[in-house]
């Protein structure tokens, strides 16, 4: 079962020092490596304990190859390989449509959680493939099991639709709760980019979905499944405990008479006792009204016996999407907003629940600040950010809250003499904001960033990190750093089959700084910096040149 790496170089490590900078790191390489199949990618880290951490990367073969599976492997701290394994996953013919939507570490074992749909059993199946991180030893569990008529009560379900979708594997990996749904032909494009979060930019995701979310302290998971329906919305939800024993099925509907539902973000409480559902809906009746439709949120709490609601009024602002945070006992929703009828961001959304009554405590809508307009336009400051996709949410060690976006949107060429058209996906700045619990916009900051691709560059955007209450990100970018009006800097794109490795520092004031840590002519590969992960105070990264790969090991 085991597929052993086959190393061109030497297992001898190179461990490259940052002498007399003022980002203190380290970086750490493996040899040049080859697998079986030349396209794979870091989906999971986790520390061992012992200094070292395990790397687990999903891979896919050729078009005509249909091959897909995990790579499990063991590294010291100083990235020798101690040990290694391999999931394959298949299916016959009779077994439709399977999409692996959730990876994630409990109780000493990886867990890939798939679904698919059984034609000799007319069921869907819900399986999680175990790999004990002891023994690599492989184990199954069917989680669940659903029939078309159970689903067709509540609403319908298409695993095709995801199944379908370009990429659709990395995103519902990286889905941070929100689900994934059906969406048209240009937001499908957007996908196989970003993780984007549903259609959320547009303010709805329109037909089924998935989403998984594991606790903060891992010791109960929730998968639900977003049902459309007609008359109304529905989501079929499950829980279990670290054991992969059920502990709860409910089903949440929300009628759609005078309202119209969008299921959006998915939660679990710390003591995995409950799920949390955050949903959207307008009013028909306001949507008519010359100011324009009235968005409401909805956060439902749902535990074995109980169901509790409570709102979120948006009030003369729009909010296309919003986060749920817990941590502590706490519990928050957090996005980014505008006005009606406008587009463009105009700061932070903040609500605070009491997770024991489901009573709102506060909400507050905090402008961006005077240094994020300074950073993003200079001295224009008539105009506004838009465009913001969500990348990810990160507590400091001080409970602080750090929210990060990133301006990526699609635009497209059209050739008078072919006909034809070129759509690029463009991934612009970076949106960094810190909030204390009480809601207060503690700083804001926008870093000028300019890349673009028309085909899959995983080496375009970022990643980022939060250590000793800094956020760092990691991006590729030209060797020099372009300066734009008002004494401003901007990073620009590298070339397709470069690597110049920045950092971007923000300490704990709103203060940041930069520096290259690795140039192209010190790389045998380019790493793929926008499939970063982050464990204890290290960055991993996979690097990929043709067949040749390499990981990196960035320590802060």
């Amino acid at each position: 079962m085991m597929q052993k790496l086959l190393f061109l170089t030497a297992t001898v490590l190179s461990t490259l020092a940052a002498p007399a900078q003022k980002i203190q790191f380290q970086l750490t390489k493996s040899g040049i490596f080859q697998d079986e199949y030349k396209t794979s990618q870091i989906a999971l880290t986790e520390e061992d304990g012992l200094g070292g951490f395990w790397i687990v990367r999903n891979y896919v073969g050729g078009i005509f190859s249909g091959a897909q599976g995990y790579y499990f492997e063991h590294y010291d701290k100083d990235m020798k390989l101690l040990k290694d394994g391999e999931l394959q996953i298949k299916h016959p013919v009779s077994e439709k449509d399977a999409t692996v939507f959730g990876v994630f570490m409990m109780n000493n074992s990886f867990h890939i959680i798939e679904m698919y749909y059984d034609l000799n059993a007319k069921l869907y199946k819900c399986v999680a493939n175990s790999v004990d991180n002891i023994d690599l030893k492989v184990s199954k569990k069917t989680l669940f099991e659903l029939s078309r008529e159970e689903i067709k009560q509540a609403g319908s379900f298409s695993l095709n639709e995801l199944f379908s979708l370009g990429n659709t594997r990395d995103y519902l990996l990286n889905n941070d709760g929100f689900f994934v749904a059906e969406i048209g032909q240009t937001e499908a494009g957007f996908f196989d980019f970003t993780r984007r979060v549903g259609t959320e930019l547009f303010g709805s995701n329109a037909g089924s979905g998935l989403s998984v979310v594991v606790n903060n302290t891992k010791s109960a998971f929730t998968i639900v499944i977003d049902l459309k329906g007609k008359k109304e919305e529905a989501a079929k939800i499950f829980l279990f405990d670290a054991g992969l024993n059920q502990k709860f099925t409910r089903i949440l509907t929300k009628e759609n008479n005078k309202r119209k539902y969008f299921f959006q973000n998915v939660n679990v409480s710390d003591d995995g006792k409950a799920v949390y559902v955050l949903s959207k809906y307008y009013a028909e009746e306001l949507k008519q009204k010359a100011s324009g439709g009235k968005y409401v949120f909805e956060l439902t709490k749902i535990s074995g016996d109980s169901e509790s609601m409570e709102t979120a009024d948006v009030e003369e602002h729009f909010v296309s999407c919003l986060k749920t945070i817990t941590f502590d006992e706490k519990l928050f929703a957090i996005g980014f907003y505008s006005d009606l009828k406008d587009n463009r961001y105009k700061g932070v959304a903040y609500f605070e629940f009491d997770p024991a009554t489901m009573k709102l405590v506060k909400s507050k809508f905090s402008p961006f600040t005077d240094q994020f307009i300074t950073d993003k336009y200079g001295n224009a400051t008539d105009k506004e950010l838009k465009y913001l996709t969500f990348k990810d949410f990160r507590l400091t060690a001080d409970k602080n809250i750090i929210l990060n976006a990133e301006e990526a949107y699609i635009t497209q060429t059209h050739d008078a003499m072919t006909g034809g058209n070129t759509t690029y996906f463009n991934f612009d700045d970076i949106v960094s904001v810190k909030l204390n619990t009480q809601g207060d916009l503690l700083w804001a900051r926008n870093i000028n960033k300019s890349q673009s691709t028309t085909e899959v560059n995983y080496f375009l955007s970022y990643s980022s990190a939060i250590y000793n209450d800094e956020v760092y990100f990691f991006i590729n970018a030209a060797e020099k750093v372009r300066k734009i009006s008002n004494n401003r800097i901007q990073f620009r794109q590298v070339g397709k089959n470069r690597s110049n490795l920045n950092i971007i520092r923000i300490d704990k004031n709103g203060d940041f700084d930069f520096q290259e840590i690795l140039d192209d002519e010190q790389n045998e590969v380019p790493f793929m910096v926008s499939k970063g992960k982050f464990s204890g105070g290290n960055c991993f990264f996979l690097g990929r040149r043709g067949k040749d790969k390499q990981l990196l090991k960035v320590t802060l």
